[in-house]
């Protein structure tokens, strides 16, 4: 409805979280402060599913007890989200308890897409690869390509339809201050995408 709305690493503490609203895409008003527990919130992403009208909100849950894992938190608007239910995500075909991080996830129709990739702590992702798996649900998945390209962290963006544009850094360079940011574009639909 011609607002852009984003969520970010918003406070004065290290991991907090921030909704903020746009007009242009450009110039971001804060909106409100999200309040949780901080240090188990990495690498989150939120979806609107329409048809449900809820947010979701896709994030890796770091913790020792239980092990660190994807899961996903609800709400009824962009900021209530209830972190007191998360849901475990699982993928079929995948290694668990997963190594699966970095999730991004995108709702076409009610089919949901998942972007994300394969983490080995302590080597840099060396031979991390940007994954794909597909819902029906949006809480159970399939893995469905495991080597869309080499690299990781991707955000995948569309442009319109059958054109997606997917920001994601290289192979080796997790959390490293050398990093840099590279785009890759496909045009065609996800389901056809090659494996």
């Amino acid at each position: 409805d011609g607002l852009f709305k984003m969520w970010y690493g918003g406070g004065r503490k290290p991991n907090e979280l921030a909704y903020a609203t746009s007009k242009d895409g450009s110039n971001f008003t804060k909106q409100k402060q999200l309040s949780f527990n901080l240090k188990a919130v990495n690498d989150m992403h939120v979806v609107h599913d329409r048809n449900a009208n809820r947010y979701y909100q896709y994030y890796w849950h770091r913790a020792a007890k239980p092990k660190s894992r994807l899961v996903r938190v609800g709400s009824d608007n962009e900021t209530d989200f209830e972190f007191d239910k998360p849901e475990e995500i699982f993928i079929e075909d995948e290694e668990y308890p997963g190594r699966y991080i970095f999730s991004h996830v995108l709702l076409e129709g009610r089919k949901w897409y998942m972007f994300y990739g394969n983490f080995v702590p302590y080597t840099h992702c060396v031979n991390a690869t940007v994954r794909m798996a597909t819902s029906d649900d949006g809480l159970n998945w399939k893995l469905v390509n495991n080597n869309i390209l080499p690299g990781l962290d991707a955000e995948v963006v569309k442009l319109k339809d059958e054109l997606y544009a997917m920001y994601f850094a290289p192979q080796g360079y997790y959390d490293r201050a050398d990093a840099d940011i590279r785009l890759a574009v496909y045009k065609g639909s996800l389901d056809d995408m090659p494996r």
